[in-house]
């Protein structure tokens, strides 16, 4: 099946496929219960707090009391949680960094793999909240019943241990 990135996790997780291919931190980000069985050697990417070079934001700290944009709520909110930082997470899809300009927000929370597009925006990655690849994944029951098969897939696809 071809599908979105995004909703790989639902069909994995709930059987519709015993395996699939997406980004680590779309797995991360849907809180979905499959197995991670292989990183792959693709899809290399990060996702970083990131803010206008000129606000004063150098630390996540500083985004304390603002707003912030992001495809990935559930991931910014653990983040803030963990740092005790009290922030407004707005929930966007697409061109986040366009967010800034358009005083919908003071800061993002978005996937980068170059840093190009942030530059180009000109933000700044303020930190890293995660590094990121492509992983194979799979239902457990699945995991478990195709183990061998599984194993065979992963070392044609040059993907290495979780």
């Amino acid at each position: 099946m071809l599908i979105r990135a995004s909703d790989v996790p639902y069909y994995v997780e709930n059987g519709f496929a015993d395996l699939g291919i997406t980004g680590a931190d779309i797995v991360a980000e849907s809180g979905a219960q499959v197995v991670r069985v292989a990183s792959l050697p693709f899809g290399f990417c990060r996702l970083v707090l990131a803010a206008k070079a000129n606000n004063g934001v150098s630390t996540a700290q500083d985004v304390d009391g603002k707003r912030i944009a992001t495809s990935f709520s559930r991931l910014a909110k653990d983040f803030l949680r963990s740092r005790q930082i009290s922030a407004q997470v707005i929930p966007l899809q697409g061109a986040v960094e366009a967010s800034i300009g358009a005083g919908v927000a003071d800061a993002i929370i978005d996937i980068t793999s170059t840093g190009a597009t942030l530059i180009d925006n000109g933000l700044k990655e303020v930190e890293c909240l995660l590094q990121s690849s492509a992983v194979l994944i799979s239902n457990p029951e699945s995991a478990y019943s195709f183990a061998s098969e599984i194993r065979r897939a992963t070392l044609l696809m040059g993907g290495g241990q979780k």
